[in-house]
């Protein structure tokens, strides 16, 4: 194997198994803070691909505006669901993941109508290869894992340095202790709503320049999420990182000899995990 070829492997892995942690810490997040298992988060990265389309091409707004514009209003988009419509059945687990599957389903459907089920590619904002080591790294993929690694040690300041992102974490721990604290678990939950599903489209915007997308594929994304949740174990930020990293690898190396036997070669080193190591990389016992 050249020296050329596994630079493409490592990059496209690093990329993916980003833009693949990206999405499940918002997933991750969620079920930390509120126990949801919400069904609906791959039809919302699947709005961030195909809402880039359209504003990109067939608006012809900068990618900027896409990558600014549509996690913000997919954010405002997963408060008002939380406020006006989860809110009602906290308690009922089976309520309420029985609604984000049925929201999932509606996203996709609306969709569908609108935009139809045929895949289409985003002009790449950045062009040009660097070359490094006799080497050639495609800028536009270098560039999405560098504002994802960004985007990810962001969200670790947030939850470490900033008291609001210090009261999430409180309430993921202990609700009742937190709201001994004065601490709104509504209001957390709100605030958890907004930002993992902005981090969903975002994901989902970050890709749009590098691969196909259409209003069909938050299916395969949400299965790819719930893969890497269990890599790297359910509720932990490390781990939706190390089981991100992981399936990235996994699907550039198998891309390349396998093909599309890929998928299935997931799905079995997901079962060799539960069976061997059922808490993920850094999940508790």
């Amino acid at each position: 194997m050249s020296g050329t070829i596994l630079a493409q492997i490592l990059i496209n892995g690093v990329e993916l198994g980003l833009l693949y942690a990206l999405i499940a810490l918002g997933f991750s997040l969620i079920y930390g803070v509120g126990r949801i298992i919400f069904c609906a988060h791959g039809e919302i990265y699947m709005i961030g691909g195909v809402l880039t389309y359209f504003l990109i091409m067939k608006l012809h707004l900068p990618f900027v505006v896409a990558f600014i514009a549509l996690p913000l209003a997919i954010s405002i988009f997963a408060f008002l669901i939380e406020r006006f419509l989860f809110r009602h059945f906290y308690g009922n687990d089976f309520a309420v993941f029985i609604v984000s599957l049925a929201l999932g389903v509606i996203i996709a459907n609306s969709f569908l109508r609108i935009f139809g089920g045929t895949w289409v590619g985003v002009r790449s904002p950045i062009e040009g290869n660097l070359d490094l080591f006799g080497m050639s790294l495609p800028m536009d993929k270098i560039v999405v894992a560098l504002v994802s690694i960004a985007l990810i040690l962001g969200l670790h300041f947030f939850f470490s340095r900033v008291k609001l992102g210090q009261a999430v974490r409180a309430v993921a721990q202990d609700p009742e202790a937190a709201t001994l604290q004065g601490i709104s678990v509504n209001g957390i939950l709100a605030v958890t709503f907004s930002l993992s599903l902005a981090l969903a489209g975002a994901a989902g915007v970050l890709m749009a320049p590098l691969y196909s997308v259409n209003a069909a594929m938050g299916s395969a994304a949400l299965l790819n999420t719930f893969i890497v949740v269990i890599l790297g174990g359910v509720g932990s930020f490390p781990g939706a990182i190390a089981g991100g990293l992981f399936l990235g690898m996994l699907h550039s190396l198998g891309a390349l000899f396998i093909g599309q036997l890929t998928f299935l070669v997931a799905f079995v080193v997901i079962i060799i995990f539960l069976i061997v190591r059922p808490q993920g990389f850094f999940g508790r016992e």
